[in-house]
């Protein structure tokens, strides 16, 4: 008999903000897998999970290149998930865990997608979790949306076009990946003349969070790649 398959959103950071849902699996689950990139040099869901549960979780790393190379990735990604289905075909169970939502820009989407399609005999549960867009809006106490308000989330490691397209589309905006490009980002918003309000939320979750909507002070300064930004073009609130 096959093993059922995991995907877990552990949330942003806050061991309290685990569901009930995803405490009782990793409490009764075999196998737990560890996405990292080789430059993790430790896995922030991991770090949750285990203090959440009470238990010792057997754990298996895996690796996921931190490039473009689509081939490259696909191959990882086809090789990764094998080693998932090796582990099922034992019969045991196994969790992919991930930081936020597992459906939400989460490498879980690509292992899922594989097994869906190459292992249609596998049962899988996917257990939806705080996302780092919905905490961080809870960080700031600020609404996404409003009665008729558009709401777009979008990485914001694009070229300037794309963020000026972003923002003028929606009455409110969640940029991801702000880390590398905040700088730019600033820039669009200036160049745009924004009256809105923008707020800067990093490692939501954590203890050492931050929270602020003063951006300027952050400018050319090193951010956590853990970085989004909202962006809301009505009254501050």
């Amino acid at each position: 008999m096959k093993g059922i398959f995991y995907g877990i959103g552990v949330g942003p950071g806050d061991p309290d903000l685990l569901t009930l849902r995803a405490y009782k699996i990793l409490q009764k689950v075999d196998l737990v897998c560890i996405p990292k990139s080789r430059m993790e040099k430790e896995s922030i869901a991991l770090n949750i999970a285990k203090q959440a549960v009470e238990k010792d979780l057997e754990t298996m790393e895996l690796h996921f290149p931190m490039t473009k190379d689509q081939e490259e990735l696909a191959r990882n990604w086809d090789a990764n998930t094998e080693k998932i289905v090796e582990e099922l075909n034992k019969g045991r169970s196994v969790a992919f865990i991930t930081i936020g939502d597992p459906l939400l820009y989460s490498t879980y989407s690509y292992i899922l997608q594989r097994i869906i399609k190459n292992h249609p005999e596998i049962k899988v549960e996917t257990i939806p979790g705080i996302s780092s867009v919905l905490a961080s809006a809870s960080a700031v106490n600020v609404t996404l949306v409003e009665e008729e308000e558009s709401l777009g989330i979008v990485p914001a490691n694009k070229d300037k076009e794309y963020l000026r397209q972003a923002i003028s589309s929606f009455d409110n905006l969640v940029l991801m990946k702000v880390a590398k490009c905040f700088d730019l980002v600033l820039e669009v918003l200036e160049e745009l003349e924004f009256q809105g309000t923008a707020y800067l939320i990093s490692r939501c979750g954590h203890p050492d969070q931050l929270v602020t909507d003063n951006l300027q002070e952050w400018k050319g300064k090193e951010l956590h790649y853990l970085s989004l930004m909202i962006i809301k073009k009505g009254a501050k609130a």
